[in-house]
């Protein structure tokens, strides 16, 4: 699974929670494991991959900074990856993005794995 499909479900989930703080921590190692792979594919550091791919992008809370890459396409949009740029703000209004009219992905409940024996 891509980093960028599974961070914005998990901050969406998480919005509601008084400890929001803790989840620039999950941020920080998607955002480093990214640019350790991508340093590791180029055969370059990760400085370089950090100053490669930097871009800011505009949300409702201001200018935030992310990771991008854009593979741009003869004919057809651009396609865009982005990584970060979501303000990791506690939602205080008791309700999800649903009520602006957008998609909130939430994480689906993960049952323990049993090895070996019947269940």
């Amino acid at each position: 699974m891509a980093p960028e499909t599974s961070a914005p479900g998990h901050d969406q989930y998480y919005l509601l929670a008084g400890n929001v703080h803790r989840l620039h921590r999950f941020g920080w190692v998607m955002e480093t494991s990214l640019l350790k792979t991508l340093a590791n594919k180029h055969r370059s550091s990760v400085a370089k991959m950090a100053r490669r791919y930097a871009a800011t992008i505009a949300t409702p809370y201001g200018p935030r900074k992310c990771f991008e890459a854009r593979a741009e396409r003869s004919g057809r949009k651009p396609l865009v990856a982005r990584l970060g740029g979501i303000p990791l703000r506690r939602n205080q209004d008791g309700c999800s993005g649903e009520a602006a009219g957008s998609l909130v992905l939430v994480p689906a409940p993960v049952s323990p794995i049993r090895r070996g024996g019947s269940p």
